[in-house]
């Protein structure tokens, strides 16, 4: 086969950034990803830096990644927009193991409440959310984050929790990988101001205040315990963290823990809960 029709093959150009966007996705996930057990300092400081260049610097592509009410987007998807929906996965009547069973529980509790520290009430608005569109028309670049609420935390106004779920050893990747992803989210959600508009809408509140928004990872305990790549980047992780938390504007992410008896949520390590909800 000849070099053209290669690169016209749908397997060749699946693994390769088609536009701007993609581009930018993929350093995200380049960052993410190591090999072996650990990251040494070098490496650790260096991947640091360039978390904070991709954070501090623009999306590329304007709003073509956006979805818009303008365009329809949010009513396009299937239950995303009707009021009486959050789970909306298809395995919504038996939810399959791991992080969907957790997404589940969360959601369907009965007062529809988990507490984080005992201090701040949670309300899931809908999980599945699409935050970002493939610009190029594709789907390879697409981003979802797993559950979208909003948390009172003692002021008039709400904050988004943009949430990471992870299941505990079988948990895919590891605590870096998962705030690396997090904080994608975090920013490609504080960049489109419809976002907001998407939450009043479906929690039928057009007057709903917002504080700053918050990504989290919510996670079963053995998540951040199991030995090898979970444990050993919890460390590096935190310094990730703290390092943004002094030089990096919204950047707060916080790491918690999930107890699947009481459905509730306690802050482990990350974004520390009196500086994550700061106007």
């Amino acid at each position: 086969m000849g070099l053209g029709h290669l690169l016209k093959s749908d397997k060749y150009m699946a693994n390769v950034p088609q536009n701007k966007f993609s581009k930018w996705y993929n350093k995200w996930k380049v960052i993410a990803e190591f090999n072996g057990p650990s990251l040494d300092d070098i490496e650790l400081d260096h991947r640091i830096s360039k978390v904070i260049r991709l954070w501090t610097g623009r999306i590329p592509q304007a709003g073509k990644w956006k979805r818009t009410f303008e365009q329809g987007d949010f009513n396009k998807l299937k239950d995303l927009s009707k009021p009486g929906i959050i789970y909306r996965r298809s395995d919504r009547k038996s939810s399959n193991p791991g992080e969907h069973r957790i997404e589940n529980a969360i959601i369907t509790n009965e007062a529809r409440i988990i507490f984080l520290a005992s201090e701040y009430k949670f309300d899931p608005v809908v999980n599945a959310f699409p935050c970002a569109k493939d610009s190029g028309g594709r789907r390879k670049s697409n981003v979802e984050f797993d559950l979208l609420g909003i948390l009172k935390a003692n002021t008039d106004a709400v904050h988004p929790l943009i949430c990471e779920i992870k299941a505990g050893k079988a948990g895919s990747k590891n605590p870096w990988y998962a705030a690396i992803e997090n904080l994608r989210q975090l920013k490609l959600f504080i960049d489109n101001a419809d976002n907001l508009e998407f939450i009043r809408k479906k929690r039928g509140d057009n007057k709903l205040k917002f504080g700053a928004s918050v990504g989290i990872i919510i996670a079963e305990p053995d998540y951040y315990e199991s030995p090898g790549q979970k444990l050993n980047s919890m460390k590096p992780t935190q310094k990730l963290l703290e390092r943004l938390r002094k030089q990096c504007k919204d950047a707060r992410v916080i790491l918690a823990k999930w107890d699947k008896d009481s459905n509730r949520v306690d802050r482990v390590g990350g974004c520390d809960l009196q500086d994550a909800f700061r106007r």
